[in-house]
């Protein structure tokens, strides 16, 4: 892979985080460690797809800021622009959400703990390679989705609905 050239922050302006007032300073810390070149973009802005279709899978950086559910919506986003077997952008996760499941997870694999800004744009500078994840496939009437370490139906609903209501 070349050298990191553009980085796109996506956040979820309702995850966890942002409910609670600390989004707002986790975007500046992101924006601060990753530079002045990193574009922070709202996951519900009617260009998202857009900007996540025109990065390039060799040099560029996707960095989501958010929980379980923004990563599901933009591992889907990136499905749509770059196809399922096709090489993908970088992705990061800066975790944001309620449960950060995923984050946990990942967290584990790369031994660093990713809720910390600086950590991500330190190991963004030094160029580091990360680890690959795993995704899992749905296909229903011609249609297909994504996910990437859990997927439900009905009852999981309501649980997250619970789970946001304490």
């Amino acid at each position: 892979m070349d050298a990191i050239q553009k980085r796109l922050v996506v956040y979820h302006p309702h995850a966890g985080a942002f409910r609670k007032r600390r989004g707002k300073v986790l975007l500046q810390r992101l924006q601060s460690a990753l530079g002045p070149a990193a574009e922070l973009v709202s996951a519900g802005a009617d260009t998202t797809q857009d900007r996540i279709a025109a990065l390039d899978a060799r040099s560029d950086l996707l960095v989501v800021a958010g929980g379980d559910g923004t990563l599901q919506h933009l591992v889907n986003n990136l499905h749509c622009a770059f196809g399922p077997d096709a090489e993908w952008p970088r992705l990061a996760l800066a975790p944001a959400g309620t449960g950060n499941d995923a984050a946990r997870s990942l967290a584990g694999l790369v031994g660093r703990d990713l809720r910390d800004p600086d950590t991500l744009g330190a190991a963004v500078a030094r160029g580091d390679e990360g680890v690959r994840g795993d995704l899992g496939r749905l296909s229903w009437h011609g249609s297909e989705r994504l996910f990437h370490n859990f997927v439900g139906f009905g009852a999981p609903v309501d649980w997250v609905h619970l789970a946001e209501s304490r």
